[in-house]
């Protein structure tokens, strides 16, 4: 976990072995100035003499970091910890919350509408979206005039930037 010290102007004046992934997202070093918005965050830190937290990506990880002022020798701690599996599993809960409300608005619509041809533009729609997927398709088990069996795609939601497939032979 990175433990740091940033001067006033925001010169980085200590690091610990754990601060070298942030140093080098930050492409600095010990003794050198400390990308923005560091100065302006330290400088605030000294002024109002509060403790505060910032989260911060590097290096495919996530740290909390924690800036305490130390205002009467005018420099900031800073302390970090790993926060990067707290971060992906409130991402998933997130992503679960929006496909179960994407559900349940689906069912909503569905059971509604005098008829559900009405409606599936609009829920396949918020289905997508939940789920981030480019496009979603509903197909029909059907026979053809030869009585086989087969498969139509009948509505299609898709993304913007996102080719229709809906007129596609080989999709009916």
């Amino acid at each position: 976990n990175p433990v740091m010290r940033l001067a006033s102007d925001g010169t980085v004046i200590y690091a610990n072995e754990g601060s070298g992934g942030l140093l080098a997202s930050w492409s600095r070093q010990v003794g050198q100035k400390a990308p923005d918005p560091w100065p302006e965050i330290v400088r605030q830190a000294l002024a109002s003499g509060d403790m505060t937290t910032i989260d911060a990506e590097y290096g495919g990880r996530v740290s909390s970091l924690s800036v305490a002022p130390i205002v009467e020798s005018q420099y900031v701690n800073l302390y970090g910890q790993d926060i990067t599996e707290r971060v992906r599993v409130e991402e998933e809960l997130r992503r679960r919350d929006e496909i179960l409300e994407a559900v349940a608005f689906a069912a909503e619509q569905l059971l509604k509408a005098a008829s559900w041809h009405e409606v599936i533009p609009v829920v396949l729609e918020r289905l997508g979206r939940a789920v981030g997927v480019s496009r979603a398709y509903l197909f029909e088990s059907h026979f053809n005039r030869k009585g086989e069996p087969v498969v139509s795609q009948r509505y299609e939601w898709v993304a913007e930037g996102v080719s229709a497939q809906i007129d596609n032979p080989d999709m009916q």
